[in-house]
């Protein structure tokens, strides 16, 4: 677990169960305790994945062309909102769709920026304007709710992925000894590439960036 903690030091509210109580963050590493909590904490958003092989090129730091196969893992995940029905009911499934996609799309924001805050919530009503007076009262009322269950199921998916399913790939390709300078992890949210390296020659341990 402390190895695990140290790997994730530049994000280390992703394993704070404080970090859904708060709006505040804090740059100081969890505790063990608190590790073992959020864990605890995790709900798996999986779903099921297929995996197949591409054959490419790619330029080193000289510009030198290397040919290289490329093993690509797509994992499927779905998030299933405990507001669904409610929304339905009320008349305002669009509203909740339209939460579900703006917490989505927003990556790149602040440490201390939270998408269930105050001023993320301002943002998303002014982006919607104008509003019918029932789909305002339903966002006013339950934006931050959502936000905030849309969020923990994204650092669910966060956990699944680099916690579980980078970490044992990158152990299954040392055990057979063969090398992995590289995963790279992307989504169809966005643009966003991750880029996850060994912080040890032969040793499996990653520093996601």
């Amino acid at each position: 677990m402390e190895d695990l903690i140290k790997e994730f030091r530049v994000f280390p509210d992703l394993f704070k169960p404080s970090r859904y109580t708060t709006t505040k963050f804090s740059r100081n590493l969890p505790s063990k305790e608190e590790a073992i909590a959020r864990i605890e904490m995790y709900k798996s958003p999986f779903y099921g994945w297929s995996v197949y092989s591409v054959d490419g090129v790619f330029f080193d730091g000289q510009g030198k062309p290397i040919e290289e196969a490329t093993q690509v893992i797509r994992a499927m995940f779905r998030f299933e909102s405990s507001f669904l029905k409610q929304a339905i009911d009320e008349g305002c499934h669009d509203v909740l769709r339209a939460i579900l996609f703006w917490v989505i799309s927003q990556h790149g924001r602040l440490y201390n920026h939270k998408v269930w805050g105050k001023e993320e919530q301002a943002q998303f009503m002014a982006r919607h304007k104008p509003w019918p007076k029932q789909q305002g009262a339903f966002a006013k009322k339950h934006y931050a709710d959502i936000a905030l269950e849309i969020g923990r199921w994204l650092d669910d998916r966060e956990i699944f992925i680099f916690c579980y399913l980078v970490r044992n790939f990158w152990e299954e390709v040392v055990a057979q000894g063969m090398r992995e300078d590289e995963i790279w992890v992307t989504s169809l949210f966005d643009l966003v590439l991750n880029v996850v390296k060994p912080t040890l020659p032969d040793v499996a341990r990653f520093y996601p960036l």
